[in-house]
């Protein structure tokens, strides 16, 4: 018995191979589809931005954020620095899959002040404090 256990284990981990997922990878968390942007060393966990966007205010954007399920919100600034970082990969990915490019000035989460938040520029990386009643382009994310 314990030979066919130590049998049926050693078959297991030999045929069980662990996907590595990559940035500009396609895939669904928690029912919403996202597009990964940043992965840890070995691939099998990471973050992703959602591939269908938003045009509101900032409240709102947290709102819509929060539509797409558990895990997903609105972007730290820091999150969208690296969003912009990779936006090269991720934008040849998005339009050669009939997704709009990313392109304008995207919420964050991170607060300026009361009145204001971070949004940083898809177009150049700049970042500035917008009044919240402002309407942006909002991307959600997520990890994985």
């Amino acid at each position: 018995m314990k030979r066919f256990l130590l049998t049926c284990v050693a078959l297991l981990a030999f045929t069980t191979t662990a996907f590595a997922y990559k940035v500009g990878d396609i895939i669904m968390v928690g029912g919403e589809m996202g597009i990964v942007y940043a992965v840890t060393s070995d691939g099998q966990h990471g973050k992703v931005v959602s591939v269908m966007e938003g045009w509101c205010d900032w409240e709102a954007a947290k709102q819509w954020c929060a539509q797409h399920g558990r895990g997903w919100r609105l972007p730290s600034k820091e999150d969208l620095w690296v969003i912009y970082r990779k936006k090269g990969v991720l934008n040849q990915i998005l339009t050669a899959n009939g997704y709009t490019a990313l392109y304008g000035w995207c919420w964050s989460s991170t607060e300026y002040d009361t009145n204001r938040a971070w949004g940083v520029s898809m177009r150049s990386g700049y970042h500035y404090a917008s009044l919240k009643s402002n309407y942006n382009e909002v991307h959600a994310v997520s990890v994985f």
